[in-house]
């Protein structure tokens, strides 16, 4: 008998849509089930799924990983990229599974979702720092999705404002290169970049614990901060969007 295994390769804040709704799977339903994600991705199925498979390097190979769109990943000049992704994978995953009709790359809402909760922290507090922080998250996408971005600037005078305000805090940006502005001139003592290369998830939940605020545009990693109990302030691109119930 075939075993079910989802496929997470799209936008991380749909990320968070697909865990709680496993969760309510395994909690009502006892149902089992297996996933293929990112490498930093993991640290979010912890406990949830029965085993956890990173995506194959030809993936990247094969598909821009800029075009994420909810649960895949859809360029705007290729309508048949679904079908695509599901020849891929089907031809990746072992004999012995196969991929739920429910979880095929579409642009979806997943109707029942069990409580949302913070993720397992990795590291302890003490092997971090006793000083509480302010974390800053500079999104900057990309492709279709510059229109949302805050403009540099206004991310330069926050944080300016922050290290002035706070002198006894430090004031850190995280986020990926290739999704935020990475400002490494020196603001003030107190001012960290810590924007990097490659994404580290399991170290952003980990700073949550001595988060005193984080503050950003609306994004994935804002919605973790929320999850994880750090006062939030999100700044919203769309109004309608932001203003929705």
């Amino acid at each position: 008998m075939k075993k079910p295994i989802v496929v997470d390769c799209g936008e991380l804040g749909w990320s968070l849509y697909l865990v709680g709704h496993l969760r309510f799977l395994r909690a009502y339903y006892d149902f089992n089930i297996d996933i293929m994600t990112y490498p930093d991705r993991q640290c979010l199925y912890k406990n949830i799924v029965n085993n956890i498979y990173v995506l194959p390097d030809n993936f990247y190979k094969k598909f821009d990983i800029s075009e994420q769109e909810c649960f895949g990943i859809q360029a705007s000049s290729d309508p048949e990229s679904k079908d695509k992704l599901m020849a891929f994978f089907l031809n990746e995953i072992a004999e012995d599974y196969y991929i739920p009709p429910g979880f095929q790359f579409t642009c979806k809402s997943f109707g029942m979702i069990y409580s949302h909760e913070p993720f397992s922290y990795g590291e302890k507090i003490a092997t971090l720092s006793i000083d509480r922080e302010i974390l800053v998250f500079p999104r900057a996408r990309g492709g279709r999705f510059l229109p949302r971005n805050l403009p540099v600037k206004f991310y330069i005078d926050l944080i300016y404002e922050l290290c002035k305000q706070f002198p006894n805090r430090t004031v850190r940006t995280m986020g990926i290169e290739s999704g935020a502005y990475k400002i490494d001139k020196v603001i003030a003592q107190n001012y960290v970049c810590d924007v990097k290369k490659e994404a580290n998830l399991q170290d952003m939940i980990d700073r949550c614990q001595i988060a005193l605020v984080a503050i950003g545009s609306q994004s994935a990693p804002l919605k973790i901060t929320l999850l994880q109990g750090v006062p939030t302030f999100m700044i919203g691109h769309e109004k309608e969007r932001q203003a929705n119930t």
